[in-house]
């Protein structure tokens, strides 16, 4: 393909069994001004709600829309790499099923990467979450990207750019990041290979949080064990951690705090946290760490 029939950007759709919330996201996607320099992949991972059938009835609102069914591995770090294999752009933007991304989300994620190998843009959780939905978790920063361990910043996936040539360099994202962080450890591995990341803050995506307790405390487990898994990836790094004592001080303070939580109504902020941090110590133990807090 010549480089004047290739498409400026490919964006990639992971979905799995996303029907509820998957029409907003393309809508926001073909009312984009520049979507027309663009393709459009969805990765259908093992739906079983339609989400295949939705996302090609929006054929007729793209200049190119495309559905991969992408059904032998499971997770995000998967469907991303399958829709990364089919771009055809030198360029490649991610964004969720359960997210919209605001006007002009591709033109400024597109110029950040005339200036940058990787790009991350600004995560909103105001617009579409409940006040009750957003006190239950913490949130990135809105003016820079997020740091993960003290250590590195890293762009969030369902906000995300890199030049497709980075993606083949690190082999793709790894597959076995089931959950969370697969992000992170993708722009770690590049930044040690002497890539350069940079936030874009005029790429908003409208952040979807979990509206439900017990998938607010299912995330946060995977997280605490992605969390884990990615410390074991990088124990050469100079990444700061505490001491065994400090460690013992601050959990314990936490459990403490629980009947205050509990009473005053923060009962699912109080186990989202419990959850995240038995999800770490189950990675601990699964990848023979002590990550830090």
């Amino acid at each position: 393909m010549t480089a004047e029939m290739r498409p400026r950007a490919s964006i990639v759709v992971p979905v799995q069994n996303g029907a509820t919330t998957l029409a907003a996201q393309l809508e926001a996607l073909a009312a984009q001004s520049a979507v027309h320099l663009c393709e459009v992949i969805v990765v259908d991972n093992r739906s079983s709600d339609g989400s295949a059938a939705l996302a090609t009835s929006y054929a007729g609102r793209f200049p190119d829309l495309r559905v991969l069914s992408a059904n032998e591995g499971a997770g995000v770090a998967y469907a991303r790499n399958a829709g990364v294999r089919e771009a055809r752009a030198d360029r490649v933007l991610f964004c969720d099923t359960d997210d919209v991304v605001r006007p002009g989300w591709i033109a400024a994620m597109v110029a950040g990467l005339d200036r940058f190998d990787i790009v991350g843009g600004r995560i909103d959780v105001t617009r579409i979450n409940s006040p009750e939905v957003q006190s239950w978790t913490g949130h990135p920063p809105a003016d820079v990207l997020p740091m993960t361990m003290k250590y590195r910043s890293h762009a969030i996936g369902a906000n995300l750019g890199l030049r497709r040539e980075v993606w083949v360099e690190l082999d793709g994202f790894d597959e076995s990041f089931v959950g969370g962080h697969e992000e992170v450890e993708f722009a770690w591995r590049a930044v040690d290979r002497g890539r350069t990341i940079g936030f874009v803050p005029e790429a908003i995506v409208d952040y979807r949080l979990r509206a439900d307790p017990r998938g607010v405390c299912r995330q946060r487990f995977n997280y605490g064990r992605t969390y884990a898994q990615l410390y074991s990836r990088f124990l050469d790094a100079p990444i700061p951690r505490s001491s065994v004592r400090h460690e013992v001080k601050v959990v314990c303070l936490f459990l403490a705090e629980a009947p205050r939580e509990f009473r005053t109504g923060n009962r699912t902020r109080w186990l989202a946290g419990l959850a995240w941090t038995l999800g770490r110590y189950c990675g601990d133990l699964a990848y023979r760490v002590r990550c830090p807090l």
